[in-house]
């Protein structure tokens, strides 16, 4: 059974809404990318991790489902779990939920690689990072409780 973890709450607010009253999808990407960082720092890249490793995850491909309309006022929470992870890459599922009814508002899939930040050049994964990011993928999250 796949084990999300939740990586950020928030509330809708009226000036996040487009013309037609609805959540704009920029605020749908920084909702995620919110949720990407979360996710990161529970495998060892928080911004302590990103600068010891001197390493970065940065998204390469992003994809972005609408799956309700969401408005103003809407409480809701992402949800994330590593579904994939390579030599230099991991790949998240992330999920936006209505903190209300529970309904999937949306979801994203990510495509992170390993980035030396220094070179700006992919870079293999350090161990303790993939080793960090498999037990996500296999429990929910490393020293989740």
């Amino acid at each position: 059974m796949t084990k999300y973890v939740e990586t950020h709450r928030a509330i809708v607010a009226p000036w996040q809404c487009d013309q037609v009253g609805h959540l704009n999808m920029q605020f749908y990407a920084a909702a995620f990318s919110d949720s990407m960082f979360a996710m990161s720092a529970r495998v060892g890249l928080g911004e302590r991790g990103r600068q010891a490793q001197r390493m970065a995850l940065p998204v390469v491909d992003f994809r972005l489902r609408f799956k309700r309309e969401v408005f103003s006022g809407c409480a809701y929470y992402t949800e994330a779990v590593v579904t994939e992870v390579g030599a230099r890459k991991i790949l998240t599922h992330h999920r936006m939920i209505d903190a209300e009814t529970g309904d999937v508002l949306a979801e994203a899939d990510f495509v992170c690689v390993s980035m030396d930040m220094d070179k700006h050049e992919t870079r293999p994964l350090p161990n303790d990072i993939a080793v960090a990011a498999k037990e996500f993928m296999k429990n929910g999250a490393a020293g989740a409780t």
